[in-house]
């Protein structure tokens, strides 16, 4: 499975079991990266893509679900246990601090850097794309 994940510059994820940010731009950018392939989310990500598509797979167990090549954008689970089964990790950085209380649970000093892209959110004057494989 390919997970898609968004952190702050301290890797956090989640702060007081919320989402850290938000930006329109990434969720364009998550659909035109997974057009024609599927793409699971948690019931916790729906409202993010909300009439921008109808081919979402949600479930709360989305990672146990994704197969090889599929999409699963996590905000609120932990890879760790999971780790075995992730051929790619897509981070999204929204390259600034935030609170947090959870953070990315996988160490990237085991994977492989593949690629690197800054674009122009929303509401970030700079979300930064980095593609890891193992």
């Amino acid at each position: 499975m390919i997970v898609i994940i968004c952190v702050d510059d301290n890797y956090g994820t989640m702060f007081n079991n919320r989402r850290q940010s938000r930006d329109k731009t990434l969720i364009e950018k998550i659909l035109q990266l997974t057009k024609g392939n599927r793409l699971w989310i948690g019931e916790y990500s729906k409202e993010l893509f909300y009439g921008k598509t109808n081919d979402l797979n949600i479930d709360n167990d989305c990672l146990s679900k994704a197969m090889d090549g599929e999409y699963c954008f996590v905000e609120n689970g932990q890879l760790k246990p999971f780790e075995k089964r992730i051929e790619k990790i897509i981070i999204f950085k929204w390259n600034r601090e935030y609170p947090s209380d959870v953070k990315l649970d996988i160490n990237l000093d085991n994977w492989n850097f593949s690629d690197t892209e800054d674009f122009v959110g929303n509401s970030h004057g700079k979300i930064t794309m980095e593609v890891y494989i193992k």
